[in-house]
C-alpha cells in the first residue's frame, strides 16, 4: 500500500512539473515574424548571464534595500551561440558575425545548437513574453523553437527563398 502511495505521488509531482515548464508556441513560425534570416555557422556556445529589466524594474520599487539589484534575482541564464553567418536571407546585419541567444531547452523554449554544424536560423531584435523584456543591441538575436530555426538542409533554403520571391512579386 506504501509503494503505491508514493507511486501515485510520484506521478502526480511529474505530470505536474512536466505541465508547469512546457513550451507553448504561440504565433512565431518564419521569415514573416523574423527581423533576420540567415545560414550560418556554430562556432561556438556560451552562457550569459543577462539582466532581466522586467524583475530590474520590480527590485527598485521595492521599499527595501538591496544590494545593486543582486545580478543573481534580477537576471536569466542563456545560451549565446557564435555564429558565422554565410548566406544572409533577411535582415541588416553590421557584421558576418552574428550573437544569437536562446534558452537551454524544455520549458524555456531553447534551440539545442551544436558547434561545427551549419543552421538555418531565425531571430528577433528581441524576445518578449508576458513577464519579461530582455536587452537589445547591435548583431545580438534571439531564437527559440517556435520559429523555423533548424539544422541546415537545401528544403529549408528553398522554402524561404520562394516566400522572398514571393514578397518581391508582391512589391511590384
Amino acid at each position: 500500500m506504501k509503494n503505491l502511495l508514493m507511486l501515485i505521488v510520484f506521478l502526480f509531482f511529474g505530470i505536474t512539473i512536466q505541465n508547469a515548464t512546457a513550451c507553448k508556441c504561440a504565433k512565431y513560425a518564419g521569415a514573416e515574424y523574423s527581423d533576420i534570416v540567415i545560414k550560418g555557422k556554430i562556432i561556438r556556445i556560451e552562457t550569459e548571464l543577462l539582466p532581466d529589466s522586467t524583475r530590474i524594474k520590480e527590485m527598485t520599487k521595492l521599499p527595501i534595500e538591496t544590494e545593486s539589484n543582486d545580478k543573481n534575482l534580477d537576471s536569466s541564464l542563456f545560451k549565446k551561440v557564435i555564429v558565422n553567418v554565410t548566406k544572409l536571407f533577411k535582415g541588416q546585419p553590421t557584421s558576418d558575425t552574428l550573437n544569437i541567444y536562446t534558452g537551454f531547452g524544455g520549458g524555456d523554449c531553447g534551440v539545442h545548437f551544436l558547434e561545427n554544424e551549419e543552421w538555418i536560423i531565425y531571430g528577433m531584435y528581441r524576445i518578449l513574453s508576458s513577464e519579461n523584456v530582455f536587452p537589445v543591441g547591435h548583431n545580438k538575436y534571439w531564437t527559440f523553437i517556435c520559429t523555423r530555426t533548424q539544422r541546415y538542409n537545401m528544403k529549408e533554403e528553398k522554402v524561404i527563398e520562394e516566400y522572398l520571391k514571393l514578397l518581391e512579386s508582391r512589391a511590384e
